[in-house]
């Protein structure tokens, strides 16, 4: 394999590696190293024993089991909470909202309320709540209170559904204040303090607009905002999601995208801070951020071999929890211009689906940023040069423009590198980001849409570059033989010098 990540060899029968960078050491829960031996086993018994509570039914706080209360059992130094953190994920898999404040005290509930009902307005079927750590041990002061971080969220109907019917559950970082009145008893959260400045955590109720393909959301000052910028996204949204149905059905795993927008950069920019992003995963641009959040699955440590505890049955717990849409009102620019950034950001939400968190020991590979920005580009080129989703031929005109206008240099068929895409010397018009969509053109204009389409789409499960996941008539999207990337790239080439 060469430098830039060529490979002759041509042929891929895929599994589905998968990824999911979010924090330096932290594991989740259920992902138990087989080397933690008999203290794991019973890490998962405490959750079997957790998951057979009732559902539906609320509880006092701090409930204490009987066999705690009967023989007066000092307070241990440390507590493994996975019955609380069970019946909470069973709670929100209901959507019982008593149950789950009933294992909150008087003091958090306002804040954990708030999460909640915000969650609900966005688009909240199921969810979770889970610890950041794969032993999560909570030390005890003699009081019987300690603290931990979790990770918590809920899934939007609107949010993906893995390739095996999970729904994926984009998630935020909490550090939880927790209480244990006896031995035994299960517990209660007694503080609960949002780490990523999610825009769900505010104590006031979000300002939510929905249509067929989006939702949209902020805070309620920015309700006209909000008006105003849905139709905009409701047209990228339903661009990108009938392109898809007729090009890639099977790598269309979402109904739609969730977007969020403030008039204040301040504000928009505090969103989602803390989560680290992907390798190459494009920055903020034209005042657009697409988002990837941890999920149930997400660890951060090297990958490991796991147990998969069955509380996870419910939910995609193998892939990355979702990708949130970060947004700046239009302003100087013109709805049309919202509309075509929208375009190459719900590309990029498309696509993180695919992009799952590494277990049983599949390595990770980096992918560069240009073939992310690239699938970005050419979706806005295809829109731009017609708005019909599914016409009867696909058009580059705008793109093929762009292109010529160009100085030779940029058509050198050189890769882009981060800086020359995102760097301080990139311009506005995104000249080099113009190059990384002409890897796609050319695929479609030799090729098709499909291929165009799964070509970007395998990047984070095969090949890194799209040139080398053009894939041969006759096979399918689960069983993908390629053509080799020389043949594809020495093609793309001279094409693009000829502009």
């Amino acid at each position: 394999m060469s430098a830039d990540g060529d490979d002759s060899s041509g042929i891929g029968v895929l599994p589905r590696p998968v990824t999911g960078p979010v924090r330096p050491a932290s594991r989740t829960w259920w992902i138990l190293p087989y080397c933690a031996g008999a203290l794991a086993v019973f890490v998962v018994a405490g959750l079997v024993i957790g998951l057979r509570h009732a559902p539906g039914t609320a509880r006092p706080a701090g409930r204490a089991s009987a066999a705690g209360q009967a023989n007066g059992a000092p307070l241990p130094a440390e507590v493994f909470p996975d019955a609380l953190f069970g019946q909470l994920t069973t709670d929100i898999q209901a959507g019982n909202e008593t149950a789950f404040l009933g294992l909150v005290s008087a003091a958090a509930r306002p804040a954990v309320t708030a999460w909640w009902d915000n969650l609900r307005a966005i688009g909240f079927t199921t969810g979770a709540v889970t610890p950041t750590a794969s032993l999560d041990a909570v030390h005890l002061d003699s009081q019987g209170n300690g603290s931990t971080v979790v990770l918590a969220g809920a899934h939007s109907p609107l949010d993906p559904v893995n390739d095996i019917g999970k729904p994926d559950i984009p998630m935020a970082h909490y550090r939880i204040g927790l209480h244990f009145a006896a031995a035994g008893a299960i517990g209660q959260i007694t503080s609960w303090q949002p780490l990523d400045d999610a825009p769900w955590d505010t104590a006031s109720p979000l300002y939510v607009a929905k249509s067929q393909y989006v939702t949209v959301a902020g805070p309620a000052a920015d309700r006209a905002y909000i008006n105003q910028i849905l139709p905009s996204a409701e047209a990228a949204a339903a661009y990108d999601i009938k392109m898809m149905g007729k090009g890639a059905p099977l790598f269309l795993w979402q109904k739609g995208f969730v977007v969020f927008v403030s008039s204040s950069a301040t504000v928009r920019n505090s969103w989602f801070a803390a989560d680290r992003q992907p390798s190459g995963w494009p920055p903020t641009f034209l005042g657009a951020h697409a988002l990837q959040l941890p999920g149930p699955g997400v660890s951060a440590d090297t990958p490991v071999k796991t147990n998969v505890s069955s509380l996870t049955d419910a939910v995609a717990d193998d892939s990355m929890g979702g990708v949130r849409v970060v947004l700046a009102p239009a302003g100087a620019t013109t709805a049309q211009a919202e509309t075509v950034t929208l375009v190459g950001e719900f590309m990029l939400d498309i696509s993180a689906a695919q992009d799952e968190e590494p277990a049983n020991a599949f390595p990770l590979h980096a992918v560069p940023a240009w073939t992310q920005e690239g699938m970005a580009v050419a979706a806005q080129s295809l829109y731009q040069s017609n708005p019909n989703p599914v016409p009867a031929t696909y058009s580059f005109a705008s793109l093929s423009a762009e292109l010529r206008a160009l100085p030779a240099s940029y058509r050198s068929g050189v890769y882009p590198t981060s800086q020359d895409l995102f760097g301080p010397s990139a311009t506005a018009d995104k000249d080099w980001g113009e190059v990384a969509g002409s890897a796609y053109e050319y695929v479609y204009s030799q090729y098709n849409l499909s291929k165009m389409l799964v070509s970007g789409f395998e990047t984070v499960l095969n090949h890194p570059t799209p040139f080398g996941n053009v894939y041969k008539s006759g096979t399918n999207s689960r069983n993908l033989v390629f053509f080799g990337i020389h043949s594809i790239r020495i093609g793309w080439q001279p094409w693009l010098a000829r502009f």
